[in-house]
């Protein structure tokens, strides 16, 4: 990449961070600016920029009072980058998880953006489409437990139901252990959400919960099936 070309695309980031921030997370305006100048949105080169990028942006957010927000924005973005339709999602990927290890650097540790940008980052790991997919499942159970040391309850069931979803997919370990573990913390997350304040959210991970009691070796086989449909039931009950 030129220096030219660098420079540009820095300016894009740049850009659609002051976009991601004007419209307060609110990420279409981002996707429709970035399907509308496919040449900027190049996944690639926008990760090429990101340093320099991210350096004039925290450097133009230094202000205490600004800086955590900045920091917001640059992962909001890269929530949004990894959605967008632009054809090229494994390189989507690559430049969020770029942009989310470039905000942890600037996090303080064990705070609640901390825990929100980590869960992120397993769950762009836990869907990366470059790398070794079982190394890439071992990175995202890491984060997803290294995230539950703050006992947030904005971030805990979140990140307890991305820990369920890790061990779920694991290739590496025991398939029958694996699958335990993937009960617990959809269990454990399940704990922590409230069925009638949160029901959607509820009915999702019960619905997580019933599939991997269809796929359990150990125990009853009956019983398993017998859990599977009570909770698919009591989720359809909730959508």
């Amino acid at each position: 990449m030129t220096v030219a070309s660098r420079q540009h695309h820095a300016e894009c980031l740049s850009f659609l961070w002051q976009l991601t921030a004007q419209h307060q997370g609110d990420t279409a305006p981002v996707c429709q600016w970035l399907l509308a100048h496919p040449a900027a949105a190049q996944p690639q080169a926008l990760a090429a920029a990101l340093p320099l990028a991210a350096s004039r942006w925290l450097a133009a957010h230094a202000d205490p009072a600004t800086r955590p927000v900045a920091l917001r924005v640059m992962a909001t973005f890269a929530n949004a980058i990894q959605q967008a339709p632009l054809g090229n999602r494994a390189a989507q990927i690559e430049l969020a998880i770029a942009t989310y290890n470039w905000v942890l650097t600037e996090l303080p540790p064990h705070s609640v953006d901390w825990a929100t940008t980590l869960n992120n980052l397993a769950t762009a790991y836990r869907h990366r489409l470059m790398g070794d997919p079982a190394d890439n499942l071992e990175q995202a159970i890491k984060l997803y437990q290294q995230a539950l040391a703050v006992p947030s309850p904005l971030t805990w069931p979140v990140t307890m139901t991305g820990l369920g979803a890790a061990y779920r997919d694991r290739i590496h370990g025991d398939p029958a252990e694996n699958i335990e573990r993937a009960i617990a913390a959809y269990q454990q997350a399940l704990g922590a959400i409230s069925r009638h304040s949160q029901p959607m959210a509820w009915a999702m991970v019960t619905n997580h919960l019933a599939a991997v009691y269809g796929d359990r070796q150990r125990g009853d086989r009956r019983c398993n099936i017998d859990m599977a449909i009570d909770n698919y039931r009591r989720a359809f009950a909730e959508l």
